[in-house]
């Protein structure tokens, strides 16, 4: 289509000429609007999209000045008993059976092996006791923790390692070294030992620390609960040991109180005395020299008891050595005289000397160890003492490898 007025090639739909503006428009035509248009139907909405979990919230400590208010005198002693309590748990029963076997003269193994568990323990323990969360056991029935004097929050680990190596190091000291740390924690302003000074650290009150929003290790239920197994364990040890000394003491295995070891000057012998010791097969003695008790002594009448079974074991060694075997009878029971016939030959001073070792009671019969010194040679001995005719008496031998 070509506009009328300037010529120019335009749109057919045009009702004006874009380039002279004419009216392109036939008169007395009515313009017919167009047609409407329907609106483009709204977007569908959106799919629903779960919202994203927020991330956790993590509470770091926050370094502050460490302005904490002097731990409690009593917090700290039940604190130091109770972790005595649970570190020493094992040691009664070890230095009961120590004593028991050491004075038995048996070799004290099991009390070595569990003192030496007890002291490693126990070192361990105080060494560590506070590594995690700056409270032990004891601190935490206490209600109390070791913080950092820096951050004021618990201290962990080295710090606290730190602070009880110094407190070892300073009970070396003789006398006074034990002392330095309780009156730097009675005078100090916050309770600061040296311990704490090298380390850097305070002993607070629990509650103090928490009131900051600084998470710190409670667990009260845990401590009261070892503290309980570590006094019955010192129960059950400290039985046990007792059993085993009291066993020792009245005499089962152990030595009798008030004896005391009867020991003879050694006697040179003569140069011309036969080098012997009596043996089994030694002639048999006279007719006249049977069983014969009628001779006294100060022994007769008396009950049996450690003393009076050493005397007789004593004084019929004594009578041997002086080849008195009258005398030698008077200590010996019928039977040992029947038994051991050899025993009451002169041997011409073939013993030397002896001394008593042992002395112990088997049911109601007395035992009596002795070291003899013979001219051939050292021999041990056990003399077995009863009462016979109401007067202890040797009622047989045993000579021992």
């Amino acid at each position: 289509m070509y506009c009328p007025q300037c010529g120019k090639q335009i749109p057919d739909e045009s009702t004006f000429c874009p380039m002279c503006g004419a009216d392109l428009r036939v008169p007395g035509s009515e313009s017919v609007p167009p047609a409407p248009v329907a609106p483009a139907p709204p977007p569908p909405p959106p799919a629903p999209v779960a919202p994203a979990p927020a991330p956790p919230m993590v509470q770091v400590p926050v370094a502050m000045p460490a302005d904490y208010a002097k731990g409690p005198l009593g917090a700290r002693l039940l604190a130091w008993i109770t972790d005595g309590i649970i570190a020493g748990a094992l040691l009664p029963v070890a230095i009961l059976l120590i004593a028991s076997a050491s004075a038995s003269e048996d070799a004290p193994i099991v009390g070595l092996l569990l003192a030496l568990v007890g002291v490693i323990w126990q070192l361990t323990y105080f060494l560590g006791r506070d590594a995690a969360g700056g409270a032990g056991f004891g601190k935490r029935l206490a209600g109390i923790v070791v913080v950092s004097s820096v951050t004021g929050i618990p201290a962990t680990g080295g710090p606290t390692i730190v602070r009880q190596l110094v407190l070892y190091g300073l009970n070396i000291i003789p006398v006074i070294g034990s002392l330095i740390e309780p009156v730097l924690v009675l005078t100090d302003q916050k309770g600061r030992r040296l311990g704490d000074k090298a380390a850097k650290t305070q002993v607070v009150r629990a509650a103090d620390v928490a009131a900051r929003g600084v998470p710190i290790k409670t667990g009260k239920g845990a401590a009261i609960a070892v503290l309980i197994a570590a006094l019955l364990v010192t129960l059950v040890g400290s039985v046990i040991g007792g059993l085993a000394f009291a066993r020792m003491a009245t005499g089962a295995a152990g030595v009798s109180e008030g004896t005391v070891p009867i020991e003879t000057p050694a006697e040179k012998p003569a140069a011309d005395a036969p080098a012997q010791q009596p043996t089994a097969d030694a002639p048999a003695e006279t007719p006249s020299d049977q069983p014969n008790n009628a001779t006294e002594w100060e022994g007769q009448g008396t009950p049996i008891t450690a003393e009076t079974a050493v005397d007789a074991v004593g004084n019929l060694l004594n009578s041997l050595k002086n080849d008195d075997v009258k005398a030698a009878r008077t200590y010996a029971t019928s039977n040992f005289q029947e038994q051991e016939s050899w025993f009451f030959v002169p041997a011409g001073g073939a013993l030397a000397q002896f001394e008593v070792a042992k002395v112990y009671q088997d049911a109601a019969i007395w035992v009596v160890e002795v070291d003899e010194q013979w001219n051939s040679g050292p021999q041990k001995s056990r003399y077995f003492v009863i009462t016979e005719d109401n007067t202890p008496r040797v009622d047989s031998v045993d000579f021992q490898d």
